[in-house]
């Protein structure tokens, strides 16, 4: 049986910019990065980026309040996909799973940006990201594969701290995101120039199994 394992960020993302983003190279071959002022409303300061990635480290269950039923919670890492899922420990078995791959500020652990899988209310899987604020709408978010063709999302909602588009998760959109060695985010910022996010792939075939299992 597979020992869950608590998620600890060690990884640095290869993250590009087109016009809106500067980089410099730093020692290790890690890229340090600057997000552009009218994505995060912060100082024009660097601020590193990563992708969550994984060390082995014993799984623990998240802290409940005393007003919401008693579940389990286990994170499990696949590589760069975090795989979280909850189960209530009273009254019929019911268990929730998704499965993320985040980009974080190394300082901070704020997360930048996200994609994420999990089934809806009905069952049917879908698919969430979540952007930084201070962003073009009207674009929405555009996800771009290496031999596959793009796909468009919709934003759902935008709040001070983030906006989340989403679409259905297919079966052909699961297949090009299981094929791909990496896929792009592509977003535009207000001035209109689009800021590219790369999340690599590896690891998500195993957490989409885990999400999916019975």
């Amino acid at each position: 049986m597979r020992k869950p394992f608590l998620y600890v960020s060690v990884a640095l993302l290869a993250l590009q910019g087109q016009g809106a983003f500067g980089h410099e190279l730093v020692s290790g071959g890690l890229n340090q990065q600057s997000l552009p002022r009218e994505l995060t409303n912060q100082s024009a300061a660097a601020n590193r980026l990563m992708v969550a990635q994984t060390n082995a480290a014993p799984a623990q269950s998240a802290p409940q309040p005393s007003m919401l039923p008693a579940q389990r919670t286990e994170t499990i890492n696949y590589d760069y996909w975090i795989l979280t899922c909850r189960e209530l420990l009273e009254g019929p078995k019911k268990r929730s799973c998704s499965a993320t791959v985040a980009v974080q500020r190394s300082e901070t652990g704020q997360t930048v940006l996200a994609l994420t899988f999990q089934p809806n209310e009905q069952g049917r899987m879908t698919a969430t990201i979540q952007t930084p604020t201070g962003i073009a709408i009207a674009p929405g978010v555009e996800v771009r594969f290496e031999k596959a063709a793009a796909r468009k999302l919709a934003f759902d909602v935008c709040e001070p701290s983030r906006c989340v588009a989403s679409l259905a998760a297919d079966a052909a959109f699961i297949h090009d995101i299981s094929t791909a060695a990496k896929i792009t985010v592509v977003i535009q910022a207000a001035d209109g120039k689009p800021v590219n996010f790369e999340l690599p792939i590896k690891g998500f075939d195993k957490a989409y199994a885990g999400m999916t299992k019975g």
